[in-house]
């Protein structure tokens, strides 16, 4: 599935779940995320195996999302199979994650 594609079902899984509509390729903390959430600061990273199935990418985008996680924030791989297939689950993982992620924010004022 092309990066494109996969970028457009995931708008629509957040549009259907009613969700605010992520910056599509943003780059924060030095990398460039599939998604970002700005108020949330939470990113979505979408794993295409055409682009993500190689030995260079398996190195490397855990390391990307641990970067993230050091500047504090939180970010999820979400594979383009499962968006394709399954776009219901990953509407509900999200709105979960995001009201969580919302929470942590709240309460660290």
């Amino acid at each position: 599935m092309s990066r494109a594609r996969s970028e457009r079902l995931l708008l629509e899984v957040v549009r259907r779940a009613r969700l605010p509509r992520p910056t599509i390729n943003y780059v924060v903390a030095g990398c460039e995320v599939d998604a970002y959430w700005e108020p949330e600061r939470f990113a979505v990273e979408i794993d295409g195996y055409a682009t993500h199935g190689t030995r260079a990418a398996f190195e490397r985008d855990p390391l990307r999302i641990e970067e993230l996680k050091l500047v504090g924030i939180d970010a999820i791989r979400i594979t383009a199979r499962r968006l394709e297939r399954e776009p219901d689950a990953v509407a509900a993982s999200l709105v979960t994650l995001l009201k969580r992620r919302r929470a942590q924010l709240r309460s660290a004022q």
